[in-house]
């Protein structure tokens, strides 16, 4: 489980330092000189080949829907970071999100 918390933090990272990146963002060609775009493309990237290890001893059905709970971080990360407010159908989606990995791993 520890394993799954970290991916799907690394790859919630990724998203953050990506928004972050647009925040100084004019051109193209500023994206290869931008930290936070090496910085979200690493995590991407690292995330991309932590997964490929986590999958291979498991189910694809029952593990890929387990990764949906990087939309759960993404939300609170933005929430507690950008400082974005949630509203109350993002609240449902995060609960459903929750309820079906409950489900998926019992």
């Amino acid at each position: 489980m520890f394993y799954l918390i970290f991916l799907v933090l690394l790859g919630a990272a990724g998203h953050v330092f990506a928004k972050i990146a647009t925040f100084t963002l004019k051109s193209f060609a500023d994206m290869f000189k931008n930290p936070y775009v090496f910085f979200a493309v690493f995590c991407y990237g690292l995330s991309f080949i932590l997964w490929i290890m986590f999958l291979k001893n498991r189910t694809l059905s029952q593990t890929v829907p387990l990764n949906s709970l990087t939309y759960v971080a993404v939300a609170l990360l933005s929430y507690f970071i950008f400082k974005e407010r949630l509203n109350i159908s993002q609240y449902i989606g995060i609960l459903v999100i929750m309820l079906g990995v409950y489900m998926l791993e019992r």
